[in-house]
């Protein structure tokens, strides 16, 4: 990989949020979601989080060179206010910004760990029992332990590593119970908080970009209908029936006072919420269509490869640049004029652009004793 590049960042942002805009509207429609499938539209969440986070030139980059975007976008950042250019001022601003929210989103996990280990897991014989034979059902060794814990409205999952559910202090049916440590554990078996967790992380580096928001509704979304696509498949309509009254219990509850980096039963609004009960009771309605995911899945590579093999680049050249370049010499636009040191000093297009020991190479160029002779026959600087 090669060094970041102000055009490589910005190909980076527009590639995945249009990436990003592209999922978002395969799930405003209820029938596309269910012809695609959950799967390709995780896919392409995770293509959008990895591409953010290498927002750098690649040996086999080729650079496009933009005529009238970036120029006029790069014109703007170039400007200086109280003699500072916009580009350093926007550059500090972001990373500074950026450094405090992931220390405080790194600080809010500390303090989670913290609350953790204060609190007394729940000893319900029930409760041990469901969850040891849903563990055992997916081969799954880990210990996982239940807290009660006041500050939060529904049922959550926590913990990377170790996992660990938070429950209200409600009274809970066995069924009830089933439906939600199920749910909660296929959360962790689906690597759903680690996901989540990059997201965050993306959020805080790219917080000035509207469209990471958008990414991470997205990202709890389709985490919770590729959830319940895969609880429901082998369920009676009585079953299905039961667990979305489940859902319909834990959403008249108040959100958790606390924010902490959980993934909840009930996630989302009512209108998610909506969604998911037609995606669980449709599915045999509406088959899956190979077609339409072998597209869904041309796009998201088509917008992945267009992002790594080409950066676009503003074709203007910036100041610095113009100051230490100049064009190639000829005998009609090049002198010299020579010093006390018996070096000389080398002239092109009436800018001096350095000096040389020896005019070795150029034979038949003007060549000028001193600067008084120069400027009787040269304008320059």
């Amino acid at each position: 990989m090669l060094p970041l590049s102000y055009g490589s960042i910005f190909t980076c942002c527009v590639f995945s949020s249009l990436l990003i805009l592209y999922l978002v509207f395969i799930l405003s429609r209820e029938s596309t979601v269910l012809r695609s499938g959950t799967s390709i539209l995780y896919i392409g969440c995770l293509v959008a989080i990895i591409r953010l986070f290498f927002p750098c030139n690649f040996s086999f980059t080729y650079n496009v060179a933009s005529e009238k975007v970036l120029p006029a976008i790069f014109y703007i950042f170039n400007m200086e206010i109280l003699h500072i250019p916009i580009r350093n001022i926007f550059f500090t601003a972001t990373t500074l910004v950026a450094f405090f929210r992931l220390f405080f989103y790194f600080q809010k996990m500390y303090r989670y760990r913290k609350m953790i280990r204060r609190l007394k897991p729940i000893d319900d014989f029930n409760i041990q029992k469901i969850l040891s034979k849903i563990l055992a059902e997916n081969n799954c060794k880990k210990q996982v332990e239940v807290f009660h814990i006041p500050d939060i409205g529904t049922p959550s999952i926590a913990g990377l590593i170790h996992p660990v559910i938070f429950l209200p202090r409600i009274n809970y049916s066995d069924e009830e119970l089933h439906y939600i440590l199920k749910h909660e554990m296929n959360h962790y078996f689906h690597h759903d908080l680690w996901t989540g967790f990059l997201c965050e992380i993306i959020i805080c580096v790219y917080w000035w970009n509207p469209i990471c928001y958008l990414l991470r509704r997205q990202i709890k979304n389709i985490s919770e209908y590729f959830n319940d696509q895969h609880l429901t498949k082998y369920m009676k309509e009585t079953e299905k029936l039961s667990y979305m009254e489940s859902l319909l219990r834990e959403s008249t509850t108040k959100s958790p006072a606390v924010c902490l980096p959980t993934l909840h039963f009930q996630e989302g609004n009512l209108s998610c919420l909506e969604q998911r009960f037609h995606l669980i009771i449709n599915p045999k309605q509406i088959r899956q269509s190979k077609a339409i995911q072998l597209l869904h899945t041309l796009v998201i590579l088509s917008v992945l490869l267009i992002s790594v093999l080409f950066v676009f680049e503003p074709s203007s050249i910036d100041k610095e640049t113009q100051n230490t370049t100049f064009a190639e010499p000829t005998k009609q636009n090049t002198f010299f004029i020579k010093r006390s040191d018996q070096q000389y000093d080398m002239y092109v297009d009436q800018k001096k652009v350095g000096y040389l020991d020896s005019l070795e190479g150029f034979s038949g160029y003007k060549v000028y004793f001193n600067k008084k002779e120069a400027k009787q026959h040269e304008t320059f600087n």
